[in-house]
This record gives C-alpha cells, sequence and structure tokens, in this order.
C-alpha cells in the first residue's frame, strides 16, 4: 500500500511544526541491481559472481556520494523557475536496472535526482562547494552500434563528426534529427518509429512548423547509417543501453581510483571542474 499526504497535512507539518522537505529522506531501495520482466514486474534472480561484483562496486559507488555534498548554487526561486519538479536533493543512491529478464538488456544506474533534473539546472550542481562541468560521450549509440559491427564511425564517415548529419537535411533542426535517430534505434517496427515521430511532432512546436516528409527522411537516414541499417526498427535500444552502462560503469570505477566523485547521468558524467586537470 502507499500512503500520500494531503496537501493539509504538508501544510500542518511545515507551518505548525517548521517540518520542509529537507527533514525528509527517501530509504534506499534495499536491491541495487534489480531484474524487470517483459511487462516491466520485478523478478527475484540466483546471485551470479557477475552481480555480487556490479553490486559491491555500486554499494561503494554509494557511499562515496553518501559522503559528499553535492548541491545547487541557485536559490529555490530560481529552482522552481527552472522545473516544475519537485527537487529531492537528499535522493543520491544508485540502483542497475535490467530488463526482459536478461543481464545483458539494459542495466543503466538510474535513482539520484540529478537524473530527471534538467540540463539548466545541472550546470549549477557543485560537489563539495566547487563548481562542476558536464562531460558527455556525443552520440552514443551510435557509435556503439558500428563499434558491434566492428566498425568506426569516423572511418565509415570521414570528415562527418555529428553521426545526426543526415544529407539534404541539414535545415531540420539537429534536437530532431537526433530524435529521429533514437526513436529509429528504439522502436520495434518502420510503422511504430513514423507513429512515434508524428506524435513528437505534434508536441514541439517548433518541429510542428516544419514540413518533414517522415517516409522520406526516414530513407535519408538509412541511407547514410546503411551499416547499421539492420539495429533500426528492431527493438534495439535495451542492447545499446547495456553496452552504455558496461561504458559508464567503467568510468565510475576509473574515478573512483582517482577519488573523483562524478554523477553519472547515463552517457554524460557531472565532474569537479579541477579533476580534468588530472
Amino acid at each position: 500500500s502507499r500512503i500520500r499526504g494531503t496537501q493539509r497535512l504538508m501544510d500542518l507539518l511545515r507551518n505548525r511544526f517548521g517540518i520542509s522537505d529537507a527533514f525528509v529522506e527517501r530509504v534506499p531501495h534495499p536491491e541495487l541491481i534489480a531484474l524487470r520482466d517483459e511487462n516491466k514486474r520485478w523478478l527475484d534472480y540466483d546471485d551470479t559472481e557477475a552481480t555480487r561484483s556490479m553490486r559491491a562496486q555500486l554499494g561503494a559507488y554509494n557511499a562515496m556520494l553518501a559522503a559528499a555534498d553535492i548541491s545547487v548554487d541557485l536559490p529555490v526561486e530560481r529552482i522552481s523557475a527552472i522545473t516544475e519538479r519537485s527537487i529531492d536533493l537528499t535522493r543520491k543512491t544508485y540502483r542497475r536496472i535490467f530488463s526482459r529478464s536478461r543481464f545483458d538488456r539494459g542495466g543503466r544506474f538510474y535513482g539520484p535526482w540529478w537524473l530527471n533534473a534538467p540540463k539548466a539546472l545541472r550546470e549549477h550542481i557543485l560537489i563539495d562547494d566547487e563548481e562542476t562541468v558536464e562531460c558527455d560521450y556525443a552520440g552514443q549509440h551510435v557509435h556503439i552500434a558500428y563499434s558491434l559491427k566492428g566498425l568506426r564511425f569516423v572511418d565509415v564517415h570521414p570528415g562527418i563528426d555529428d553521426p545526426y548529419t543526415i544529407s539534404g537535411y541539414e535545415h531540420l533542426e539537429r534536437a530532431f534529427r537526433k530524435n529521429a535517430l533514437k526513436v529509429a534505434l528504439g522502436a520495434a517496427t518502420r510503422r511504430s518509429c513514423l507513429l512515434a515521430l508524428r506524435q513528437d511532432i505534434r508536441e514541439n512546436t517548433d518541429w510542428a512548423t516544419q514540413d518533414i516528409d517522415l517516409p522520406a527522411f526516414l530513407q535519408a537516414m538509412e541511407r547514410v547509417h546503411e551499416p547499421i541499417r539492420d539495429f533500426f526498427y528492431s527493438d534495439s535500444a535495451l542492447i545499446l543501453q547495456f553496452h552504455d552502462s558496461r561504458i559508464a560503469k567503467a568510468v565510475i570505477a576509473r574515478c573512483m581510483e582517482h577519488e573523483v566523485v562524478a554523477l553519472a547521468v547515463h552517457d554524460s558524467f557531472i565532474v569537479q571542474e579541477r579533476a580534468l586537470t588530472r
């Protein structure tokens, strides 16, 4: 059962007893390595050397984060102006979630508040009162897909730095091209990809003003990325997420070796600026 306090109770606690959100902490989830089935139901599983190793690393990582002071260098009013979501600054514990009843699907790191915070807010994160910078892997899933084919994107497309470049469609916003490629890699069929993109266009006023022939655009994208064509419309997202989670695990381990607090945001990492000079 879940019980949620009404606004009346929240006001009573705040006004009569001086209890604010800062006094409330979430109890960390007891299982750091979680497994779900095809319907996203949680599963029990038998521990292996691999799951024990992952749990041990994650426990040490969470302990490091718990000891760090992770804050936002903004007043509450500015935070509220950036995001309507409630930010629980005490929520700093990661867990890894695997999918499809398999430990080679998904596996990304979830949990802390900064994962769902907009970039405009993440830019103001302090670690132990020091300014931070966010470093990311650009076009990570595209590069991973090429790598799984034994190829490097830069070798197949010399002179092109951005994997979201689609010849003939440079006039379209990069955000749209990036989203389209992401949807194509995650969709189960070409039809479901088209339906999802049409929905995205309806919900984005900037994209809706552009005259986009989606079938023609997808054909152009398929031509550009012919070497990884079989990753399109084949429900590949969880496979690619598994590989990006392995990269995140390696980055976290390296940072811990150097006593650098790194906040993982899937394919990017927030660290103190001085850490970049190490």
